[in-house]
């Protein structure tokens, strides 16, 4: 993504192009979308899914993620995410959904 002069990049931490496994879930523990993310940086991540799968934006969601660990081997992490914003890809079938982490993950992203 391309950074322009009248718009400022509010992010903290690099983002990372990776088509990951991950699964979200509602609140109450029910399977929103199967995928994989577009990028993906320690603070966040960005998906594609289903238009019918897609949480509302400021809904808080669980992540279940494969992804390098600090030690660079694949791990599995589970936490909290919440809709930080929803952008139109494709045809309409599905929609880009980026996910605020609640905390910073330990991942290896980059190396």
């Amino acid at each position: 993504m391309h950074r322009t002069e009248t718009k400022r990049e509010r992010r903290r931490h690099r983002r990372y192009e990776a088509a990951y496994p991950i699964t979200l879930f509602d609140a109450s523990g029910e399977v929103l979308a199967r995928t994989r993310t577009v990028n993906i940086s320690r603070g966040g991540l960005f998906v594609h899914v289903p238009h019918d799968a897609a949480p509302p934006q400021a809904e808080t969601v669980e992540v279940d993620l494969a992804a390098p660990g600090t030690d660079a081997r694949v791990a599995e992490f589970f936490c909290q995410a919440r809709v930080v914003r929803h952008q139109h890809v494709g045809d309409g079938d599905r929609v880009g959904v980026g996910l605020e982490f609640s905390h910073p993950l330990p991942l290896a992203l980059g190396t």
